[in-house]
Protein backbone atom coordinates (compact mmCIF):
# COMPACT_ATOMS: atom_id res chain seq x y z
CA UNK A 1 0.00 0.00 0.00
CA UNK A 2 1.10 3.66 -0.68
CA UNK A 3 0.05 6.37 1.73
CA UNK A 4 -3.48 6.42 2.86
CA UNK A 5 -4.85 4.04 0.29
CA UNK A 6 -6.95 0.86 0.20
CA UNK A 7 -6.00 -2.79 -0.40
CA UNK A 8 -8.74 -3.05 -2.18
CA UNK A 9 -8.70 0.44 -4.14
CA UNK A 10 -8.38 -1.70 -7.64
CA UNK A 11 -11.85 -2.95 -6.93
CA UNK A 12 -11.16 -6.97 -6.21
CA UNK A 13 -12.38 -8.30 -3.14
CA UNK A 14 -10.49 -11.21 -2.10
CA UNK A 15 -12.77 -14.04 -1.21
CA UNK A 16 -11.57 -14.66 2.11
CA UNK A 17 -12.19 -10.93 3.40
CA UNK A 18 -15.85 -12.43 4.20
CA UNK A 19 -14.74 -15.03 6.14
CA UNK A 20 -12.93 -12.98 9.19
CA UNK A 21 -15.02 -12.46 12.02
CA UNK A 22 -16.49 -8.92 11.59
CA UNK A 23 -18.11 -9.08 15.46
CA UNK A 24 -14.60 -10.17 16.72
CA UNK A 25 -13.18 -6.62 14.56
CA UNK A 26 -15.73 -4.61 16.31
CA UNK A 27 -15.50 -6.08 19.81
CA UNK A 28 -11.57 -5.97 19.53
CA UNK A 29 -11.06 -2.50 17.93
CA UNK A 30 -10.98 -3.65 14.79
CA UNK A 31 -12.35 -0.22 12.88
CA UNK A 32 -10.87 2.12 13.02
CA UNK A 33 -11.89 6.01 12.38
CA UNK A 34 -9.88 8.40 9.90
CA UNK A 35 -10.61 11.84 9.68
CA UNK A 36 -11.83 14.09 6.75
CA UNK A 37 -11.82 17.94 7.79
CA UNK A 38 -14.69 20.28 6.38
CA UNK A 39 -14.32 23.93 6.38
CA UNK A 40 -15.88 27.05 5.96
CA UNK A 41 -16.16 28.49 3.08
CA UNK A 42 -15.83 32.34 4.21
CA UNK A 43 -12.12 31.91 5.85
CA UNK A 44 -11.33 27.85 4.91
CA UNK A 45 -11.65 27.23 8.74
CA UNK A 46 -11.68 23.59 9.62
CA UNK A 47 -14.36 22.96 12.24
CA UNK A 48 -15.47 19.87 11.57
CA UNK A 49 -13.45 16.63 11.05
CA UNK A 50 -15.77 13.59 9.71
CA UNK A 51 -15.19 10.39 11.27
CA UNK A 52 -14.97 7.36 8.83
CA UNK A 53 -14.74 3.82 9.31
CA UNK A 54 -11.54 1.96 8.26
CA UNK A 55 -10.97 -1.54 9.08
CA UNK A 56 -7.50 -2.74 9.91
CA UNK A 57 -7.48 -5.88 8.51
CA UNK A 58 -4.56 -8.24 9.59
CA UNK A 59 -3.89 -9.53 6.38
CA UNK A 60 -5.15 -7.04 3.58
CA UNK A 61 -4.17 -3.39 5.29
CA UNK A 62 -6.65 -0.59 5.63
CA UNK A 63 -10.05 -1.56 4.01
CA UNK A 64 -12.89 1.24 2.76
CA UNK A 65 -16.50 1.04 3.88
CA UNK A 66 -17.79 -0.07 0.78
CA UNK A 67 -15.99 -3.47 1.46
CA UNK A 68 -17.05 -4.34 4.51
CA UNK A 69 -20.59 -2.53 5.48
CA UNK A 70 -23.27 -4.05 3.84
CA UNK A 71 -21.96 -7.52 5.73
CA UNK A 72 -22.33 -5.34 8.80
CA UNK A 73 -25.57 -4.71 7.83
CA UNK A 74 -26.65 -8.35 7.01
CA UNK A 75 -25.12 -9.84 9.84
CA UNK A 76 -27.34 -7.16 12.18
CA UNK A 77 -24.34 -5.45 13.49
CA UNK A 78 -25.16 -2.10 12.78
CA UNK A 79 -26.08 -0.53 15.60
CA UNK A 80 -23.24 -1.95 17.25
CA UNK A 81 -20.91 -0.27 14.36
CA UNK A 82 -22.04 2.59 15.17
CA UNK A 83 -21.69 2.97 18.87
CA UNK A 84 -18.10 1.93 17.90
CA UNK A 85 -17.67 4.63 15.56
CA UNK A 86 -19.25 6.67 18.49
CA UNK A 87 -16.56 5.86 20.54
CA UNK A 88 -13.84 6.74 18.08
CA UNK A 89 -15.27 10.22 17.61
CA UNK A 90 -15.91 11.05 21.61
CA UNK A 91 -12.04 9.97 21.89
CA UNK A 92 -11.35 12.44 19.37
CA UNK A 93 -13.61 15.19 20.67
CA UNK A 94 -11.13 14.61 23.89
CA UNK A 95 -7.77 14.87 22.66
CA UNK A 96 -8.86 17.62 20.52
CA UNK A 97 -10.03 19.79 23.79
CA UNK A 98 -7.19 18.28 25.34
CA UNK A 99 -4.67 19.97 23.09
CA UNK A 100 -7.23 23.67 23.88
CA UNK A 101 -8.85 22.74 20.25
CA UNK A 102 -12.63 23.33 21.83
CA UNK A 103 -13.90 24.80 18.81
CA UNK A 104 -13.73 22.22 16.57
CA UNK A 105 -16.62 19.50 16.12
CA UNK A 106 -16.86 15.54 14.99
CA UNK A 107 -19.31 13.99 13.19
CA UNK A 108 -19.78 10.72 12.72
CA UNK A 109 -22.72 8.96 10.36
CA UNK A 110 -25.74 7.09 11.81
CA UNK A 111 -28.31 4.94 10.08
CA UNK A 112 -31.75 6.17 10.41
CA UNK A 113 -32.96 3.50 12.67
CA UNK A 114 -29.91 3.95 14.97
CA UNK A 115 -30.79 7.99 15.46
CA UNK A 116 -35.29 6.86 16.26
CA UNK A 117 -33.79 4.74 19.10
CA UNK A 118 -34.28 7.19 22.03
CA UNK A 119 -31.83 4.79 23.71
CA UNK A 120 -29.34 5.51 21.52
CA UNK A 121 -29.04 9.20 21.74
CA UNK A 122 -29.75 9.52 25.55
CA UNK A 123 -26.59 6.82 26.48
CA UNK A 124 -24.43 9.38 23.71
CA UNK A 125 -25.96 12.23 26.14
CA UNK A 126 -24.53 10.38 29.12
CA UNK A 127 -21.19 9.29 27.96
CA UNK A 128 -20.34 13.05 26.60
CA UNK A 129 -21.69 14.37 29.97
CA UNK A 130 -19.04 11.65 31.89
CA UNK A 131 -16.76 12.84 29.55
CA UNK A 132 -17.52 16.46 30.21
CA UNK A 133 -17.56 17.40 26.42
CA UNK A 134 -20.89 19.60 25.50
CA UNK A 135 -23.04 17.52 23.13
CA UNK A 136 -22.58 20.93 20.82
CA UNK A 137 -19.66 19.19 19.76
CA UNK A 138 -21.26 16.10 18.09
CA UNK A 139 -22.81 15.97 14.73
CA UNK A 140 -25.10 12.98 13.80
CA UNK A 141 -24.89 12.51 9.86
CA UNK A 142 -28.17 10.99 8.81
CA UNK A 143 -26.96 8.66 6.24
CA UNK A 144 -29.56 8.66 3.42
CA UNK A 145 -29.48 5.68 1.15
CA UNK A 146 -32.31 3.63 2.74
CA UNK A 147 -35.20 5.53 4.37
CA UNK A 148 -36.35 5.15 8.28
CA UNK A 149 -38.79 2.22 8.65
CA UNK A 150 -40.53 4.75 11.10
CA UNK A 151 -40.72 8.28 10.03
CA UNK A 152 -43.20 9.18 12.57
CA UNK A 153 -40.75 7.94 15.76
CA UNK A 154 -37.72 9.38 13.47
CA UNK A 155 -39.40 12.78 13.50
CA UNK A 156 -39.85 12.50 17.04
CA UNK A 157 -36.58 11.46 18.10
CA UNK A 158 -35.48 14.21 16.15
CA UNK A 159 -36.74 16.70 18.40
CA UNK A 160 -35.30 14.55 21.64
CA UNK A 161 -31.41 15.02 19.36
CA UNK A 162 -32.22 18.39 19.06
CA UNK A 163 -33.23 19.37 22.87
CA UNK A 164 -29.99 17.34 24.22
CA UNK A 165 -27.71 19.95 22.53
CA UNK A 166 -26.66 17.40 19.75
CA UNK A 167 -26.35 18.95 15.89
CA UNK A 168 -27.89 16.47 13.13
CA UNK A 169 -27.39 16.21 9.18
CA UNK A 170 -28.59 14.79 6.26
CA UNK A 171 -25.71 13.10 4.32
CA UNK A 172 -25.75 12.54 0.59
CA UNK A 173 -28.46 15.11 -0.06
CA UNK A 174 -29.69 14.30 -3.24
CA UNK A 175 -28.91 10.34 -3.60
CA UNK A 176 -30.36 7.44 -2.61
CA UNK A 177 -34.15 7.66 -1.78
CA UNK A 178 -36.59 11.03 -1.72
CA UNK A 179 -35.20 12.79 1.26
CA UNK A 180 -37.57 16.22 0.79
CA UNK A 181 -40.27 14.63 3.18
CA UNK A 182 -37.36 14.51 5.67
CA UNK A 183 -36.38 17.90 4.98
CA UNK A 184 -39.90 19.29 5.41
CA UNK A 185 -39.91 17.19 8.82
CA UNK A 186 -36.68 17.33 10.15
CA UNK A 187 -34.62 20.90 11.24
CA UNK A 188 -31.46 19.95 10.48
CA UNK A 189 -28.81 22.04 11.05
CA UNK A 190 -26.66 21.06 8.10
CA UNK A 191 -27.35 19.30 4.80
CA UNK A 192 -24.57 17.75 2.99
CA UNK A 193 -25.01 17.88 -0.80
CA UNK A 194 -24.20 14.86 -2.41
CA UNK A 195 -20.72 14.51 -4.17
CA UNK A 196 -22.81 13.30 -7.58
CA UNK A 197 -24.31 16.30 -7.82
CA UNK A 198 -20.87 18.53 -7.45
CA UNK A 199 -18.74 16.83 -9.24
CA UNK A 200 -17.82 19.19 -12.11
CA UNK A 201 -20.61 21.08 -11.62
CA UNK A 202 -18.04 24.37 -11.66
CA UNK A 203 -17.88 23.08 -15.21
CA UNK A 204 -21.10 22.34 -16.41
CA UNK A 205 -24.08 25.40 -15.99
CA UNK A 206 -26.78 23.04 -15.70
CA UNK A 207 -25.14 21.12 -13.05
CA UNK A 208 -24.30 24.31 -11.56
CA UNK A 209 -27.62 25.77 -11.06
CA UNK A 210 -28.84 22.83 -10.12
CA UNK A 211 -26.54 23.04 -6.52
CA UNK A 212 -27.23 26.79 -6.43
CA UNK A 213 -30.89 26.17 -6.81
CA UNK A 214 -30.57 23.13 -4.09
CA UNK A 215 -28.05 25.75 -2.07
CA UNK A 216 -31.20 28.31 -1.77
CA UNK A 217 -33.98 25.63 -0.89
CA UNK A 218 -31.37 24.00 2.32
CA UNK A 219 -30.65 27.65 3.53
CA UNK A 220 -34.62 28.48 3.01
CA UNK A 221 -35.59 26.25 5.79
CA UNK A 222 -32.98 26.97 8.24
CA UNK A 223 -29.97 24.62 7.10
CA UNK A 224 -26.40 24.86 6.67
CA UNK A 225 -24.85 23.43 2.99
CA UNK A 226 -21.96 21.24 2.48
CA UNK A 227 -20.70 20.50 -0.80
CA UNK A 228 -19.09 16.94 -0.91
CA UNK A 229 -16.90 16.20 -3.28
CA UNK A 230 -14.88 19.25 -3.44
CA UNK A 231 -11.89 18.40 -5.64
CA UNK A 232 -11.11 20.70 -8.07
CA UNK A 233 -9.82 25.33 -7.01
CA UNK A 234 -12.86 25.84 -9.49
CA UNK A 235 -15.17 23.50 -7.46
CA UNK A 236 -14.38 25.37 -4.11
CA UNK A 237 -14.46 28.74 -6.00
CA UNK A 238 -17.93 27.66 -6.76
CA UNK A 239 -18.95 26.77 -3.56
CA UNK A 240 -18.25 30.21 -2.26
CA UNK A 241 -20.04 31.99 -5.63
CA UNK A 242 -23.20 30.74 -4.61
CA UNK A 243 -23.09 30.86 -0.97
CA UNK A 244 -22.88 27.16 0.27
CA UNK A 245 -21.52 27.52 3.52
CA UNK A 246 -18.58 24.57 4.12
CA UNK A 247 -16.30 22.47 1.74
CA UNK A 248 -15.23 19.24 2.01
CA UNK A 249 -13.19 16.70 -0.72
CA UNK A 250 -9.90 15.81 -1.40
CA UNK A 251 -9.03 19.30 -2.28
CA UNK A 252 -10.13 20.18 1.40
CA UNK A 253 -8.42 16.92 2.23
CA UNK A 254 -7.94 13.44 2.45
CA UNK A 255 -9.33 11.06 5.12
CA UNK A 256 -6.64 10.14 7.27
CA UNK A 257 -5.67 9.15 10.99
CA UNK A 258 -6.17 11.43 13.48
CA UNK A 259 -2.74 12.16 14.39
CA UNK A 260 -2.09 13.51 10.88
CA UNK A 261 -5.08 15.69 10.99
CA UNK A 262 -3.63 16.94 13.90
CA UNK A 263 -0.43 17.79 12.40
CA UNK A 264 -2.90 20.30 10.29
CA UNK A 265 -4.88 21.40 13.20
CA UNK A 266 -1.79 22.59 15.08
CA UNK A 267 -0.68 24.95 12.68
CA UNK A 268 -3.66 27.33 14.10
CA UNK A 269 -3.64 29.08 18.23
CA UNK A 270 -6.10 26.88 19.91
CA UNK A 271 -9.68 28.33 19.72
CA UNK A 272 -8.73 30.80 16.63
Amino acid sequence: MHGHGSAFDDGVIPSDLWKVDVRSAIEHSGFEAWFQPIVSTSNGRIYTLEALSRWSHPVHGIVTPGHFLSSIERMGLIDAFTDHMMTHAMDALSLMRAQGHSDICVSVNAPWNWLASRNNVQSMAEAMSKRGIPTRCLVFEAVEHTPPSDLAATVLNATTIKDLGFMLAMDDFGSGFNSLELVRHIPFDAIKIDRSLVHRSSEDHRAETIVCALVDLIHGVGSTVTLEGIERASEFDMAQRIGADAAQGYLIGRPSPLGHVMERIVGKPPGA
